[in-house]
């Protein structure tokens, strides 16, 4: 949408400047504001570190990076009476933060330390005090000395099969000889080793039993490291033995699957045995003594094939978090503790036996939760509620089955070829019926396959029915698929859906159907066909983010599907002749038939004080063939909206360098698609953060189309053909959700005539593009 009348938002931000400029007149002789935080460095080598993160003292945030309107607004309203004052200065108020250097001066001595842990010792900061307008920036001028580099590493100890074992890891050490010395990389070694030691037996070791000594005897600005492995204290009334340190292995596994502290029985548990078959590759078992009260809720073995703990196994670290992890994930478990029990008695095995105790606490087996929330599809503002069903075990199995009831009402975007209602607020009307049931394992028709536990596998079966009302049509759409979800590693994701069938129906009104019948746009008019998709789809999801923390992440979405292969298989076996119209149907609708690939990747640079660089690729193409002279529409790719060129409304961009009379005519869409976004995120006060971003991308069609001149993709011209976009964004963040205004203005149109594509110097404040969204772009 564009705003024309812009004097409010003008006058608004006037004043807002102006709020900020008369702050200075509020404070004492002797009172500073402190502006900004510099840090200088006299050697570029060492700019990686983050030392604004050791600065004690940071300025009060400033709209858009300039006002200190919030600091206006604190002194505007701080002695002001009434509950809407103290509301405005609660919520968009803030306390000037004043110079102190006392402050500086021990942020001075926190980056002498840290650099000194960096092995730049004897570090010189110098601070300088720069004034103009009561508003105060501190520079820190950092001049380091030449930082000292290993000489030597060498573990010892008197234990000599723990020496054995870490040498057995030596080529994965993080301390090096020749480089340069860090005593943050000792403290990333200690832990390394204590996590190996762990994982192979070592159950009582932890990282207090390791020691440093560094020895910088040496002239040449480089030191000896010596890593110490202390043994336990030596066994009772035994002065002559040292208590090497000792190996466990797993005995018994006893698991609650019932658990409750608070409950109190007059009674004996029940004992359950049950041997379920090992990953270990050698045809053993492995023995779980379920112990329980009343009934068993749960089958035994699908909660064993969760625990990676093993009898007669040293103690392995790394399976006991595997375990915590997948046992987590049954629905039916809020709270999952695994403890150990000490046996003296050695094994023949030469280790202490461990007992596993496992108590697993349960949640409500069914719930019923009404769901409400505000739509945005790409700028279509809508609400939405839903009635959901839960139940965390329906076959006694941990599946986990979702019965959803939605409706929604959306205001929607028209083209030009639809009938409206102008009177009326929503014109689209939703109603759905969706059904999802997971299980935790792989299911196989026939003999029952066992797979690994360590894929952590899922079985996932939905179905859906959708019907979609608007006052030039109605859309059926119903879908039902089967596939299956397993891990490989901790960061990856895969989903392979072998049958995913849909059928679309659409109901066009009178009115609507003498329109389509005038088009010569066979892609629009396909849009409102019947068709059927039978599809195979797989995707892989890399993902390495980690809630609340504001840390650097990399993303990768890839998805592959193909369509209609045994549906063109089944008509030639079947002799089956073209309709009038030259293609093949099925059950009467015509069947799509096509192949599509998608790649979208993202990664995150954090920065300190909560700003942030992301960039986002995406690289997208579907190729129709057989029964299909184009992709289907949902399967096609679009440009523009609130999460890609947020300069163009969505689905209005392209196809290449195709330009129209009315971007309203239809909804545009491609074969291929490139896209590129970049946004640097920073935070203003409150909720409120910022963005500058830019988007630069486009679609294309495969082939040239007379209808869309100059849409086709071609190797020699297709960067001349890529829009350009960029802006401001505002994002309330209110943690469980977050709202966003991106502005957008167009830089370079592709639509234009080539050599006058660029558009920026031409743009008015009326051409801005507003979108609006929930949740960040990408």
């Amino acid at each position: 949408m564009k705003i024309s009348k812009t004097y409010p938002l003008l006058i608004g931000l006037m004043l807002t400047m102006l709020s900020a400029c008369n702050v200075s007149k509020n404070l004492a002789d002797n009172e500073y504001l402190l502006h900004k935080n510099n840090i200088i460095y006299t050697d570029k080598s060492i700019r990686s570190a983050p030392l604004e993160d050791y600065i004690i003292q940071q300025p009060t945030p400033k709209f858009l990076g300039f006002f200190y309107n919030n600091v206006g607004i604190y002194y505007a309203l701080k002695d002001k009476e009434g509950w809407f004052n103290k509301w405005i200065l609660r919520v968009f108020g803030d306390e000037p933060v004043f110079l102190d250097k006392y402050s500086s001066e021990e942020s001075a001595k926190k980056m002498k330390s840290f650099l000194n842990n960096l092995s730049y010792f004897n570090t010189e900061i110098d601070i300088n005090y720069k004034t103009k307008n009561k508003k105060t920036t501190v520079e820190y001028i950092i001049k380091p000395y030449k930082p000292y580099t290993i000489n030597h590493f060498e573990w010892i100890s008197t234990d000599t099969n723990i020496l054995k074992k870490i040498a057995s890891v030596s080529n994965e050490t993080l301390i090096k000889e020749g480089e340069v010395y860090n005593s943050y990389l000792l403290d990333d070694e200690r832990d390394r080793i204590t996590e190996h030691l762990r994982s192979i037996g070592y159950y009582r070791f932890n990282k207090n039993y390791i020691n440093y000594s560094v020895d910088s005897a040496f002239n040449n600005q480089s030191l000896s490291i010596i890593a110490k492995i202390n043994i336990p204290a030596k066994i009772k009334n035994d002065s002559t033995k040292a208590q090497e340190h000792q190996l466990y292995s797993i005995r018994d596994i006893y698991i609650y699957p019932n658990y409750d502290p608070l409950a109190i029985f007059d009674y004996e548990p029940d004992t359950l045995l049950i041997n379920i078959p090992s990953d270990r590759g050698d045809n053993s078992f492995d023995k779980y003594y379920f112990i329980y009260y009343n009934t068993l809720k749960i089958r035994p073995k699908v909660i064993g094939q969760s625990i990676f703990l093993e009898n007669n196994s040293l103690f392995n670290v790394k399976e006991l978090k595997r375990s915590y992890q997948k046992l987590n994930r049954f629905p039916i478990y809020k709270y999952v503790n695994i403890s150990f029990t000490e046996d003296s008695i050695t094994t023949k095995s030469n280790t202490l036996p461990l007992d596993v105790s496992i108590r697993l606490s349960r949640t409500k087996t069914q719930s019923y939760t009404i769901e409400t929330d505000v739509t945005n599809t790409s700028g279509d503002l809508g609400l939405r509620g839903n009635l959901v069903y839960s139940n965390r075990n329906l076959f006694r199995g941990g599946e986990m089955i979702s019965l959803r009831l939605s409706t929604a009402l959306e205001s929607r975007t028209y083209s030009n070829y639809e009938t409206t209602n102008d009177n009326l607020l929503f014109n689209t009307m939703e109603y759905g019926l969706y059904l999802s049931l997971r299980t935790p394992n792989f299911l196989t028709p026939g003999k029952k396959i066992r797979f690994s536990k360590y894929l952590a596998p899922k079985s996932i079966f939905q179905l859906s029915y959708n019907f979609q009302t608007r006052p030039s049509y109605q859309r059926h759409i119903a879908n039902t698929s089967f596939g299956y979800e397993w891990d490989l590693g901790q960061h990856s994701l895969h989903r392979l859906f072998p049958v995913d069938l849909s059928i679309i129906k659409i109901f066009p009104s009178p009115e609507f159907q003498a329109n389509l019948d005038t088009l010569t746009n066979i892609r629009y008019k396909d849009q409102y066909t019947d068709h059927f998709i039978a599809a195979l789809k797989y995707s892989l999801i890399y993902n390495t983010q980690k809630s609340n923390k504001w840390e650097n992440f990399t993303y990768l979405l890839f998805r592959f599907e193909i369509a209609g292969n045994l549906a063109s298989l089944i008509n030639d076996m079947s002799n089956v002749e073209l309709n009038p119209e030259g293609y093949y149907t099925l059950f009467g609708i015509r069947h799509a038939q096509y192949v599509r690939g998608e790649i979208d990747f993202r990664h995150f640079y954090a920065l300190p004080n909560k700003h942030g660089f992301i960039y986002r690729t995406i690289i997208g193409i579907g190729i129709p063939y057989g029964n299909s002279s184009a992709l289907p529409f949902e399967k096609g790719f679009y440009s523009g909206g609130a999460n890609g060129m947020r300069g163009w409304a969505y689905r209005t961009l392209g196809p290449g360098g195709y330009s129209e009379n009315s971007i309203n005519e239809f909804d545009k869409m491609g074969e291929i698609k490139l896209e590129a976004s970049v946004e640097y995120r920073f935070p203003l006060f409150w909720y409120l953060n910022g963005a500058l971003f830019a988007d630069v991308g486009n679609i294309w069609l495969l082939k040239e189309n007379e209808l869309f001149p100059d849409g086709n993709f071609k190797w020699n011209n297709f960067t001349d053909q890529l829009a350009v976009d960029g802006g401001l964004g505002f994002r309330f963040d209110f943690e469980f959700f977050i709202i966003r205004l991106d502005a957008a203005v167009k830089f370079r149109d592709p639509a234009r005539e080539s050599g006058k594509r660029i558009v920026f110097d031409k743009t008015k404040f009326s051409d801005i593009f507003w979108n609006f969204g929930i949740g960040y772009p990408f």
